[in-house]
This record gives C-alpha cells, sequence and structure tokens, in this order.
C-alpha cells in the first residue's frame, strides 16, 4: 500500500468517525423532538418580536384588560368597576399566571406556541395508545410529535393565529388535554374528574368549543376502558367549572349567563337574520328573540338557511374586522391548505376498508362535525373552526402513512 493510499483511508476514517460522533445524537427520537420544539418555539419567539409590543384586534386589548384587572383585585371587569359577561372567562384564567410571571404579550405570544407544541407531544401520545393504526406501527411517538408539529407548521393560520391574543390555541390544548386524558391506560375516577374540569375549562374558553362536553363523555361511555360509574367525576367536574362561573353572574348581576353574553347575542342576531329573509322586522324578530330553543325551532323551518351556515363552517377565509390582516397571499395559502387538509381527511375515510378508524379518530371527527352543526346555528366563522382543524392532522397523518405502507408492500410485491 503506498503513503499516499495509506493516508487517504485514514483521513477518510476520521471524516466518517467524526460525522457519527456528531450525528449519533439526532438518532434519538428524543433529540429529534426537543430539537423540533426548541425551533418551532425560538421561530414564534422571532415571529413575535416582528409582530412587535402592539395588539392588532380590538379583542386582544379587551383580554388583557381583563386579566390585569384581576390580578389588582378589581374582578372580572373591563373597567375595573363593572362585572363583565360579553366573553367567557376562561382564556383570562390562562392569561393571569402567565403576567404574573411576565406582563408582556411575548410571553402569552410565546406561551401559544408553546401550547401548539404540547398539542403535538399529546396527540402523538394519544396516537401511540389508540390500538392499532400506521402511527402506533411504523414510529416512535416522539417521531409521531415531530410529524404532527411539521404539520402546525405546514397549516400557517394556526401559526398566526398563536401570534394573537385569541383562545383559540388554549381551545386546541384544552381539547387535546381532555381527549389524552380520556385515553390514559388506567384510567380511574380522579382521572375522569380531571377530565370533567378540563373540559368545563374549555367551555369557558368559549362557547365555540362546547361540543366537547357531550363528546368527551360519549367517548367516555363508549370505551372499554371506562367503567359507567366514572360518567359521574367527569360530568362533576364540568358542573363545577361551568357552576362557578354561573353562581358569580347569578350574584353580581341577578343573570342566569352559564357561558357568556356575547353567544346570546350572536344568536338573537343570526335570529334576526334569518327572520329579515321571512319579510319580519329586524326590531321585531330581536325581541321576539328568547333563547337558543327560539333559534332551533327557527331553523327547523328554514332548513336552507341551516345548510347554509353548515357549509360556511367549511369556508377557507371570512372578511376580517381589520381590512390591513387580509392580503390575497394569506388567502391563497389558507386556499390550499385548508383544502389539502380536507382532501387527507377525506383519503382516509375513503381508506376505511384497508385500516378501519382507531376510537380516537372517529372522536376527533365526531367532534368536528358536532361542532360544525353547533356553529351553524349562529354564523360561521372561521377562526371558531381552527382548533378543530388543528385536531383534523391526526388523520391527516394517518392517511398518508397507510399509503406509503401500500406503495412499499406494493414495490416489495413488484420485485419479488
Amino acid at each position: 500500500m503506498s503513503r499516499y493510499t495509506e493516508v487517504t483511508r485514514k483521513l477518510r476514517f476520521v471524516r466518517k468517525s467524526h460525522f457519527e460522533r456528531f450525528a449519533a445524537p439526532w438518532r434519538s427520537p428524543r433529540t429529534r423532538l426537543v430539537s423540533a420544539a426548541a425551533a418551532f418555539c425560538f421561530g414564534g419567539l422571532l415571529y413575535s418580536l416582528v409582530l412587535g409590543d402592539g395588539t392588532r384586534y380590538p379583542d386582544e386589548a379587551d383580554y388583557l384588560a381583563l386579566a390585569r384587572h384581576a390580578l389588582e383585585g378589581l374582578g372580572y371587569s373591563l373597567d375595573g368597576t363593572t362585572p363583565y359577561t360579553e366573553r367567557s372567562p376562561g382564556y383570562v384564567w390562562a392569561l393571569a399566571p402567565l403576567l404574573i410571571v411576565y406582563d408582556s404579550i411575548h410571553a402569552v405570544r410565546l406561551s401559544q406556541f408553546a401550547a401548539l407544541v404540547l398539542c403535538a407531544v399529546l396527540l402523538a401520545d394519544i396516537a401511540a395508545r389508540s390500538g392499532h393504526g400506521a402511527l402506533r406501527s411504523t414510529l416512535h411517538r416522539a417521531d409521531i410529535a415531530v410529524l404532527l408539529l411539521g404539520g402546525i407548521a405546514a397549516y400557517p393560520v394556526l401559526i398566526y393565529t398563536a401570534g394573537t391574543l385569541f383562545p383559540q390555541t388554549f381551545i386546541a390544548l384544552g381539547l387535546v388535554g381532555v381527549l389524552w386524558l380520556l385515553e390514559v391506560p388506567e384510567p380511574k375516577g380522579r382521572t375522569a374528574l380531571a377530565a370533567g374540569l378540563l373540559a368545563g375549562w374549555v367551555a369557558e374558553l368559549s362557547p365555540n368549543a362546547l361540543a366537547i362536553l357531550p363528546i368527551g363523555a360519549l367517548h367516555l361511555a363508549l370505551s372499554e376502558r371506562w367503567s359507567p360509574r366514572q360518567m359521574l367525576p367527569y360530568a362533576a367536574g364540568a358542573s363545577f367549572v361551568i357552576g362557578l362561573w354561573t353562581l358569580r353572574n347569578l350574584l353580581l348581576t341577578g343573570e342566569f349567563i352559564p357561558f357568556a353574553d356575547n353567544l346570546t347575542t350572536n344568536l338573537q342576531v343570526s335570529f334576526a337574520h334569518t327572520a329579515a329573509l321571512e319579510g319580519i322586522d329586524w326590531e321585531t324578530a330581536v325581541d321576539g328573540f328568547s333563547s337558543l330553543s327560539d333559534r332551533a325551532t327557527q331553523l327547523l323551518s328554514a332548513p336552507t338557511v341551516y345548510l347554509a351556515n353548515l357549509g360556511d363552517h367549511f369556508a377557507w377565509h371570512n372578511e376580517l374586522s381589520v381590512a390591513e390582516e387580509w392580503t390575497p397571499l394569506r388567502g391563497a395559502v389558507m386556499y390550499v391548505t385548508y383544502h389539502v387538509l380536507l382532501m387527507l381527511v377525506a383519503l382516509r375515510l375513503a381508506l376505511v376498508p384497508i385500516a378501519r378508524l382507531a376510537r380516537i379518530e372517529r372522536t376527533l371527527l365526531s367532534l368536528y362535525v358536532a361542532t360544525a352543526c353547533f356553529h351553524a346555528l349562529v354564523f360561521a366563522r372561521l377562526r371558531w373552526r381552527l382548533p378543530f382543524d388543528l385536531l383534523l392532522l391526526l388523520p391527516a397523518l394517518e392517511a398518508l402513512l397507510i399509503c406509503r405502507a401500500h406503495w412499499y408492500r406494493r414495490i416489495r410485491t413488484a420485485l419479488s
């Protein structure tokens, strides 16, 4: 062997050994997850800094004022004096502890990006527990979380929403948290109680997420892991959270408000809009509205209006109150990404003859449909739907992995 050949071989060995030492930590799924999560949160922090210290929507300033007044001992009040009932208090309950640690809009935004990471981790753990499916059989749960985090990044409206002071990101985390608790391997009464408390908090984050209460209960009732008697602590936990807020409103305002005044307002406006189509005067319609049952009765006699509202739930954009927040590029991105998500979910349903739906997939799809049906009672808003869009990432990823496994089998068969 020549001197040149020997030196070249040694250099190659050194390069290979250095590369293997560098790459070795990245072979660990947990390392990949931690790295992806850190990069995601760091990107979220940079995004927040680019957005600046100001708020872009009136609601954002209101939520900050409510949280700061609560910390100052002024109660749940927008002006520091008058008891406030227009919005549910769940988001303020989440903001207040954050503002204690660091009173900054950047801290709130960063916490919401961290909440998206936690959503991916909990969804991955749920998928790993689900009993069957491509996600469980082919990937480590940390790798599932990385793929789900990639799915979140590939659906930019979730990133945009995490950069606002709206409750949608925490709603998504609460929904995933409830389902995670209902999928624990060894359920106990205290687990059901925790799931109920969390479901009650989600309902108080926004009435738009009310479907989690019955769907969570149904998931618990139909699961072979739970016994029927554990339905009681679940219901008790949810009732406790909602009851506290209702009691507060009864004592301070004398009104029965279990969620928020704006739910009644939205129902009233929707009732008047539909009545106007029938030639009824706006003020007369508003005066004739008294409860949710009036709206339901109205829609039974006007099913086309309800179906139109149901279709609007799946719209890819709404008119924004702050017009400068809308651009053609953002519209194009939302159009493409949302329809790709829907097509992947439709593909997952088409693959049912090959791979049946896991229990958690059935629950996620039921929650999505039930929420659409509830929203159709009022009117559609894209931001109301976003937390539930995030949940669809799980069946969408499952569809991709089933197709990949099917293609690999076909290739191996062709080569054998």
